[in-house]
Parts: C-alpha cells; sequence; structure tokens
C-alpha cells in the first residue's frame, strides 16, 4: 500500500479487507438428497465481493498486476475480472512459472 500512499486509517481500512478472512463450499447433490459441506479454509487470494472498496482495490490490484506477471504469463483483465493465461512446452517450468506469478501476486 506504500506505493499507492495509503497511510494510517486509510491503510489500515484497506488491509482489515484482505486479511483473516475464511470461505467454506457446500455442495447438494440434487440426485441422492446428500448435501456435503468442507472444512473452513482461510483465502490466500482474491479480494471480497460487495464492498464500497471494491472499485479502489480493483484499481490498485489492476495497475500493479502486469509489473508482478512479467513475462511469464498474460493478464487479460476485463470489468471486474482478471485471468491470467499460462503457456509453456516444459511442465516443470510451466509449473514453476505459475509458483513464481501466483506468489508475486499473493505478495
Amino acid at each position: 500500500m506504500e506505493n499507492y500512499g495509503a497511510i494510517g486509517k486509510g491503510k489500515e481500512l484497506f488491509q482489515s479487507c484482505l486479511k483473516g478472512r475464511y470461505q467454506q463450499v457446500i455442495t447438494d447433490n440434487k440426485t441422492n438428497h446428500n448435501t456435503t459441506v468442507s472444512n473452513w479454509a482461510r483465502i490466500k487470494h482474491g479480494l471480497p465481493q460487495v464492498s464500497v472498496l471494491d472499485p479502489a482495490h480493483f484499481l490498485l490490484y489492476k495497475n500493479a498486476l502486469p509489473a508482478v506477471i512479467n513475462i511469464k504469463a498474460i493478464p487479460v483483465l476485463f470489468a471486474d475480472g482478471t485471468s491470467i493465461i499460462f503457456t509453456h512446452h516444459n511442465f516443470v517450468e510451466f509449473d514453476e512459472d505459475i509458483e513464481t506469478v501466483f506468489g508475486n501476486v499473493n505478495t
């Protein structure tokens, strides 16, 4: 956040939206009437949706994204969504590129 000049309470507000979030998945099989519930898991990537800070979060993310992806992947930005495309002929290097890029994005 320092790169964008956020300090004090403003910085704390942005950080509070990104830390300590959890999710759980519930599936309902209509055929055999089984419901499956996953364990709660900490969210490591992404932004919360339906927040007054969504537009600001997205602009900060979108503007920084090309620099952290560098030449290992292609960012595809549309409206409020992002995809990252990876291609490689060598599976080991492909896997390494994915780990590097997502590590950079997460940081």
